[in-house]
């Protein structure tokens, strides 16, 4: 008999959910979903470096501790540490594993596309088929994530950007400021 564990990584993780059905015409809804998981992996890898570096400056400094032969006296600050990277380790790894499964979902629905023939539902474009192809690029723009990702979730609100909405006006507002202009998302 089969036992069926909870969705991996929680409740409206719908991407990970054995259950979930889609069709290739839903694909701009998949793209949308994986930039915003995109965004979030990213912001869980920066966390994840940041809370690595504050546990190995205590590493360090339990070791010349150790090597003194003194007490470590923040050993509570250092399971705390321990702790905080272990869970924020736990998220990005949800959060690449969700990555992955989108992934797949889109090019299911590419091969669905490329493949299908005359049957069933069918994605209809309005540019021509090399407009749809599936096309990842790496981005260097912040800001240029974001958009993406903010644009998406006017078109889709069941998105959540999370804290991207926010992020970008701090950087536009900050490009204004850099050209003696008010900032105005303030």
């Amino acid at each position: 008999m089969p036992i069926y564990a909870p969705v991996p990584g929680g409740v409206r993780n719908c991407i990970r959910c054995r259950w979930f059905v889609t069709e290739p015409h839903h694909l701009p809804a998949l793209a949308a979903h994986f930039n915003t998981i995109a965004y979030r992996f990213d912001e869980a890898r920066n966390a994840c470096l940041a809370d690595e570096e504050t546990l190995h400056r205590l590493r360090v400094t339990k070791a010349e501790a150790e090597d003194a032969r003194v007490p470590f006296a923040r050993m509570a600050a250092f399971r705390q540490a321990e702790r905080v990277w272990e869970s924020a380790m736990s998220k990005f790894s949800d959060l690449a594993e969700d990555l992955v499964a989108c992934y797949r979902l889109i090019e299911r629905c590419q091969h669905a596309l490329n493949h299908g023939g005359n049957a069933g539902s069918q994605l209809v474009a309005a540019g021509t088929l090399a407009d749809v192809q599936l096309a990842f690029e790496e981005k260097d723009s912040e800001l240029r994530q974001l958009s993406g990702v903010c644009e998406s979730a006017e078109i889709y609100p069941d998105l959540d950007p999370g804290k991207a909405v926010f992020r970008r006006s701090q950087l536009l507002d900050a490009a204004m400021y850099r050209e003696d202009l008010p900032p105005v998302f303030l």
